[in-house]
Formats: structure tokens, sequence, C-alpha cells
């Protein structure tokens, strides 16, 4: 599972408490590539999933739509690419190399294409948070 390759999972099993979370068919919202002190990814994506018991604040709040985070240190950018649609959807991925290396791969739903590829040796969770999303579907009644 994705969540053993994380430095810390707390987070996402204090949230996502009887659900396996996937990362197919997540939006990715957010890339943000820091070079100072060494190569710093970050990427934001939407999940395919809502919480099925979201904390408090989020059921008052009405929210329907969860965003993680994930920062990945001292990365090593394989191949980016520039996508001409809007809304990105596909599938994230994550896969162990040996002991010190990590391989993290988005590709596109829609044509399978590469978006995006590194190299890292840690990845983060940096937050979870949760928002309306006006162009999804409410997960709740």
């Amino acid at each position: 599972m994705w969540t053993d390759l994380v430095i810390d999972s707390t987070i996402l099993k204090s949230i996502f408490t009887n659900e396996e979370v996937s990362l197919d068919k997540v939006v990715l919202h957010k890339i943000d590539i820091d070079c100072i002190n060494g190569w710093y990814f970050k990427i934001e994506v939407d999940l395919s999933i809502f919480p099925s018991q979201p904390p408090i604040k989020w059921i008052q709040r009405k929210y329907n739509t969860a965003r993680i985070s994930f920062g990945f240190i001292e990365s090593q950018i394989e191949c980016l690419r520039n996508s001409e649609v809007e809304i990105i959807t596909g599938n994230l991925s994550f896969d162990a190399i040996g002991d010190k290396s990590l391989v993290v791969v988005f590709t596109s739903e829609k044509n399978n294409e590469i978006i995006f590829q590194l190299r890292c040796k840690w990845i983060n969770i940096i937050s979870l948070t949760g928002y309306i999303n006006s162009t999804t579907t409410p997960h709740l009644a």
C-alpha cells in the first residue's frame, strides 16, 4: 500500500478511518518546485473518495472533497509535461526502488500519458484538507 511509503500517514488514517485511500482518479491542482537546499517537489490533488466519517468541522461546513498535499524530498525530476487540458485527472503511484529511492509517477487518465515522473528519497503528507467543490456531486446527504 502506498501509505507504507510515506514518512507519516497518521493524518490520513485519522480522517479516513474506515476506507482504504486510492490514488487513482485524483485531480491534480498544483505543482510547486523549490530548489533551495536541494530539490523539493510538492503537489496537491483531490482524492476520488471522501471519508465516510469526516471531521465534525467538515460536516458543519458541508465539505464534499478531500485534498491532500504531498512533498517529495530530495527529488530528481525525470519528466514534467505541460497539459493542454485545464483539469487533469489521473493516477498517482509510488514505488520503492531498493532501500534508497522512491519513484513517483502521475499519468493522465484520458490518454495514459505521463504528466510527471520523479525519484525522491522521502514522501511526506503535508496536509489533508476538506473543501466545497462545486464541480462534484456532494458526498454528504
